[in-house]
């Protein structure tokens, strides 16, 4: 069959930065025009995300604490950042939440590495684990 292939062949090179920021930024945009187009979220995954949204906005927190993971390059796994700006907390959540069924549905998961502030709106980063599989290498 053509998928035992790799099973002999060598790891998987992890994607590219690039192509794994701009899968970030298509995700960004998705998650936007979702929201925006008034889609449900009807996942455990996504009532899950607003809880810890709903918790780390709790914190007021003025300024990002976010930390990016470091790569290992060896294991096939990219990590990259999400963010995700809005004028009410109300609208964050709504839009976590649908990042969180976004990526449930592209099979992308999103680590813990989760941070919210309020500057002028509600900002907030997610970070995802982007495998070869999810863009063309």
């Amino acid at each position: 069959t053509a998928g035992t292939a790799v099973l002999y062949g060598k790891f998987k090179k992890a994607p590219t930065r690039a192509d794994a920021r701009q899968l970030a930024k298509d995700i960004s945009e998705e998650v936007d025009d979702n929201v925006r187009n008034g889609e449900k979220t009807p996942g455990p995954h996504s009532a899950a995300m607003a809880v810890k949204i709903d918790a780390l906005a709790a914190q007021r927190r003025k300024l990002s604490t976010f930390k990016d993971s470091n790569d290992d390059g060896e294991s096939g796994v990219r990590h990259v950042a999400v963010t995700v700006k809005a004028k009410t907390l109300s609208r964050l959540l709504a839009k976590m939440a649908m990042l969180a069924e976004v990526c449930h549905r592209r099979k992308i998961t999103v680590t813990d590495n989760i941070d919210v502030w309020h500057d002028s709106s509600y900002r907030a980063e997610a970070e995802i684990q982007v495998l070869s599989e999810h863009v063309e290498v």
